[in-house]
């Protein structure tokens, strides 16, 4: 029998613990194909770079829609009135004076996009503050507790502060762009959003 050998710099660093979803996916941390018979191992590690691996497994496309609705009709309910009254006292000038129905909206897609910007600036910022208090604080927004999800990074642990920042903005910007960013959690096979793409985080199922 031979001896055994010294351990290695890499086998004696410790390793970081990264989410394997239920389904075959890459590895979170190296990009590797991971096998899903992994998240049924008692310490599951990336074949490809040994990393620990976390087992979760992904919210679907439905679940985080559902959870999304949750939170806009809570938005609705708060900052909508908040916005309005707060619109009631500047008294701003109307964007599209006598316009309705599709004259409107044509009016409002020659509108400037600062001034379409402006005046939606309080619920904007109301939005941002919502969701990067209750991700930063909780891990979820009310939504996603009700749909029993939540959002962690690719350590499998809760997103720190400034992930949390990056995520909502560009959730903002992605939300923005006709909603785009958010619906691309339909084509994306880890069921990742444009904010989670780019912030390196998931949204999973809680136990």
């Amino acid at each position: 029998m031979s001896a055994a050998q010294p351990p290695t710099e890499r086998e004696s660093a410790p390793t970081k613990r990264v989410p394997i979803r239920r389904r075959p996916m890459p590895c979170p941390h190296c990009d590797a194909e991971i096998e899903r018979e992994l998240a049924a191992s008692a310490a599951p590690t990336c074949p490809h770079c040994e990393r620990a691996l976390a087992p979760v497994e992904v919210a679907g496309f439905w679940r985080q829609a559902l959870a999304g609705l949750v939170d806009l009709a809570f938005l609705a309910l708060t900052a909508g009135p908040i916005a309005w009254g707060l619109h009631r006292l500047v008294d701003p000038l109307p964007l599209a004076p006598g316009a309705r129905g599709l004259d409107l909206a044509l009016s409002l897609f020659a509108t400037d996009f600062s001034a379409l910007l402006l005046r939606a600036g309080p619920v904007l910022v109301l939005a941002s503050a919502y969701f990067m208090i209750s991700v930063a604080w909780a891990g979820r927004t009310l939504g996603q507790r009700l749909l029993s999800i939540h959002v962690i990074d690719r350590h499998g642990r809760a997103p720190s502060v400034p992930i949390v920042g990056l995520r909502t903005l560009t959730q903002l910007v992605g939300t923005l762009a006709a909603a785009l960013g958010p619906l691309w959690v339909a084509f994306d096979s880890e069921r990742r959003a444009v904010h989670d793409l780019v912030a390196g985080t998931y949204v999973v199922r809680s136990t």
